[in-house]
């Protein structure tokens, strides 16, 4: 008697168990996370930003990686966080820690090394930028001229690179 007692008590207890953990993934589901929320707002604001304001003309990253060089402190004030359209070869691809990235080389007139700018959209930000960057890069080769539009950040630049985030390649 005992024995049928406690695989009735088992089996209840897998089946309550089982029932629950679905109740919670179908909640999951259908009620996103603040985070997930947060980040799903984000995304519309910037693309409602980047609607309102376009880039009036797009330039060559060497043309921009001069202006920063010059005056970083102007550079910065003007630039940072604000949405930049550049056109470059590609010089490097990596995937550092997950980090996606494309490297573009800057050389002076004699065609030596004074620098980099890199586009990179990293998964710890969990955003829509992040999801599509690295399928966008897989299709790219090394010398590959393309067209970008990135975010700015003087957070994540030095005196030798230029840093953009929440890239996105404009085909």
């Amino acid at each position: 008697m005992f024995k049928n007692q406690s695989i009735n008590i088992i089996i209840t207890t897998i089946i309550v168990t089982v029932l629950s953990v679905i109740t919670y993934e179908l909640y999951r589901k259908h009620n996103p996370s603040d985070e997930e929320v947060f980040q799903e707002a984000l995304y519309a604001l910037d693309s409602a930003n980047e609607k309102e304001q376009p880039p009036s003309e797009f330039l060559q990253i060497a043309n921009i990686y001069d202006e920063y060089r010059s005056n970083r402190v102007a550079f910065d004030k003007k630039n940072d966080d604000k949405l930049i359209e550049f056109e470059g070869s590609i010089s490097e691809i990596t995937n550092d820690h997950d980090c996606a990235a494309i490297k573009f080389k800057i050389t002076d007139e004699n065609d030596q090394y004074i620098g980099y700018a890199e586009c990179s959209n990293c998964p710890a930000t969990k955003d829509k930028w992040s999801e599509k960057w690295p399928n966008e890069i897989a299709q790219l080769q090394l010398g590959q001229t393309v067209r970008i539009k990135g975010y700015y950040s003087h957070n994540l630049s030095n005196s030798d690179n230029i840093s953009f985030y929440k890239c996105r390649i404009i085909k």
